[in-house]
């Protein structure tokens, strides 16, 4: 089973309340995102998407976004990338047999 970072949205009444903690929540669910679109892609294709499929798929502007993203998701143990960069699952986790 995979690791789930944020599962809720914030309420939009906490909004003017406490923008830091909806600014956290907000960026919480985009990791998630982000990660949520690894698994899928992976599953469909038996190999993770590359920094350039990440960054068409969110419409960021440049692959740093997806790399910075993908760096933090390392860094919470959830991925790991090879000494070429690629998105690697740690060996705990299930591995993707492509879809027939």
């Amino acid at each position: 089973m995979f690791p789930v970072i944020c599962n809720t949205l914030v309420p939009t009444n906490t909004v003017h309340k406490d923008p830091q903690v909806y600014a956290s929540h907000m960026t919480q669910f985009i990791y998630q995102k982000v990660y949520d679109y690894i698994i899928e892609f992976s599953k469909d294709n038996g190999y993770t998407p590359s920094l350039e499929d990440i960054r068409v798929e969110f419409d960021w502007k440049s692959k740093n976004s997806a790399s910075r993203h993908i760096d933090r998701l390392s860094e919470k143990g959830m991925l790991e990338k090879d000494p070429k960069g690629r998105i690697k699952f740690p060996k705990e986790l299930l591995k993707f047999p492509p879809k027939k």
